[in-house]
């Protein structure tokens, strides 16, 4: 079992760290802390980001891609996770159209079918919003503008 202990050090910062039983670190360096000015931010995010999200993150440490490929990967991840989620809450009211019309008598007159529920279409356009919004990043990356690198 591992023990977690506060400390101030020299410069009058309390940090934290929690030592396993052979003494080693259980949990990264806190940013504001990392001694690594230049990738700090980064490696407190990627160490957050292998924790959280191992399977999406499991090809990346063989391939040895860089940080901006990984961003990209995961850009692209998240496009697909947007499809995916829009045309899963659509099925999902396409079922309950259909459920609905076999089980509760004028239902098809009193409810909006899929195609045309708020949600069904906030979803899809959300879906598209992203793709593009992501497509845009990507261009940006690709010919060096500066104003959207700079918000990754």
């Amino acid at each position: 079992e591992g023990i977690i202990s506060l400390y101030q050090n020299e410069n009058g910062q309390l940090s934290a760290a929690s030592n396993g039983s052979d003494g080693g670190a259980l949990w990264p360096t806190l940013p504001w802390n990392e001694v690594d000015e230049k990738h700090h931010l980064w490696n407190f995010r990627r160490c957050i980001l292998k924790k959280e999200m191992p399977d999406i993150l499991k090809n990346i440490e063989t391939n040895k891609m860089s940080p901006s490929e990984i961003v990209l990967h995961l850009l692209d991840r998240l496009v697909v996770i947007e499809k995916d989620f829009a045309k899963r809450v659509f099925k999902s009211k396409q079922r309950d159209d259909a459920r609905g019309k076999s089980t509760i008598p004028g239902y098809a007159e009193s409810h909006v079918r899929a195609e045309d529920d708020a949600v069904v279409k906030a979803a899809m356009e959300e879906s598209q919003r992203v793709e593009k919004s992501v497509a845009d990043i990507k261009s940006a990356l690709s010919s060096g503008t500066k104003v959207l690198a700079s918000r990754l």
